[in-house]
């Protein structure tokens, strides 16, 4: 997935965040921090994403509960202050989510932002709630589609071309939603039609 992700970013400058863990020097648990638990979240390159990840984890304490909708509202903020660029905010998660009404709301909130959000499911929690917010159930849950759900246990068996195929299905679909919605920021090509030549 993050090998496919990489391709929608020129710069490969990622920000990278985490929820639900007792940070160095706190006693409680934080819903929203900077990944490589410092001042600015960026960090430059997957590979790099990865080894931050991997530190990161043997100095934090994971604690739930598992809340999504501090991190769905900071990046969506984010998101409005960047004319001219999609955002895509990929979402991994083990457990799961416990802040669902909250959530809900905050992706109610960000249709206006121009963002897609993607979740992925890892291990084995009964995440049957995250349907709801895929809302491709029939049952739409914003003005458009802006969520996208999977779950790793379903492609556990198949090629990982396959899993990053299924979470990025829907995003020419969400991002031309979000252009159809906002055509002042994201006005249709003018067709410039050439003379014929006769060389």
């Amino acid at each position: 997935v993050s090998e496919v992700v990489q391709e929608y970013d020129s710069d490969r400058q990622f920000p990278c965040f985490g929820f639900g863990a007792i940070l160095p020097g706190t006693q409680e648990a934080s819903h929203f921090f900077h990944l490589n638990l410092g001042p600015n979240p960026y960090i430059s390159g997957m590979q790099a994403v990865i080894d931050t990840y991997v530190q990161t984890v043997q100095q934090i304490r994971f604690y739930g509960p598992t809340n999504f909708s501090p991190t769905i509202r900071q990046v969506a903020n984010g998101a409005r202050q960047a004319p001219g660029v999609y955002t895509i905010l990929l979402i991994m998660t083990d457990g799961e989510i416990t802040d669902m009404n909250d959530t809900i709301k905050e992706i109610r909130s960000a249709v206006d932002a121009p963002l897609s959000i993607l979740i992925v499911g890892v291990g084995n929690a009964d995440f049957s709630s995250m349907e709801r917010l895929d809302g491709d159930n029939g049952v739409p849950l914003a003005s458009r589609d802006l969520v996208q759900f999977v779950s790793m246990r379903d492609f556990a068996a198949r090629p990982p071309e396959e899993l990053a195929a299924a979470l990025l299905a829907e995003i020419p679909k969400q991002v031309g939603g979000w252009a159809t919605l906002h055509p002042e920021k994201y006005p249709r090509p003018t067709l410039v039609q050439s003379a014929p030549s006769n060389v």
